[in-house]
């Protein structure tokens, strides 16, 4: 529910998690690594206000956590915080993009202005939200536009 509004309204989320010719659509496996609990409530929110067939989300709060996670191959998407204790996660992002997996990355920032958009979209994120600024429509546009084609940069 955005502020400030009396009901609930619900995001579309068009796509669906790649499957097989002929198949039934998956649930889309978001990978969502925070290591701040309210933030990840936050977030959360968010993503329960989309209106998609099916979301299903993991969370992990660390850089080692993530990493062995993604290396798993089992994430359609990954919602990766920009600080993750006292280290940026743009190394993160650096190796995720090298591992040749292809999975698109959306960076959550607190940080505002345009540095930590840019340093995301160089390091290889798909795409950045920052969390002063972040609603639910402007997170389903992020995972849209980063699962539409990951190996575009999309600026949100």
């Amino acid at each position: 529910m955005e502020q400030g509004s009396t009901h609930a309204s619900a995001i579309r989320l068009e796509l669906e998690a790649p499957c097989g010719f002929g198949a039934a659509p998956r649930p889309l496996r978001i990978l969502h690594v925070e290591d701040d609990d309210i933030d990840a409530e936050i977030v959360a929110h968010f993503l329960q206000a989309i209106d998609s067939p099916a979301l299903h989300i993991d969370r992990v709060a660390s850089v080692a956590e993530a990493v062995a996670q993604i290396e798993t191959g089992a994430y359609d998407l990954c919602l990766l915080d920009y600080w993750l204790g006292a280290q940026s996660s743009l190394h993160v992002v650096a190796r995720i993009d090298a591992s040749g997996r292809g999975t698109p990355i959306v960076l959550l920032s607190g940080a505002t202005g345009l540095d930590a958009r840019d340093f995301a979209l160089m390091a290889g994120a798909s795409a950045h939200v920052s969390k002063h600024e972040m609603t639910a429509a402007s997170l389903a546009q992020a995972i849209e536009a980063a699962l539409a084609k990951p190996s575009t940069r999309a600026l949100v």
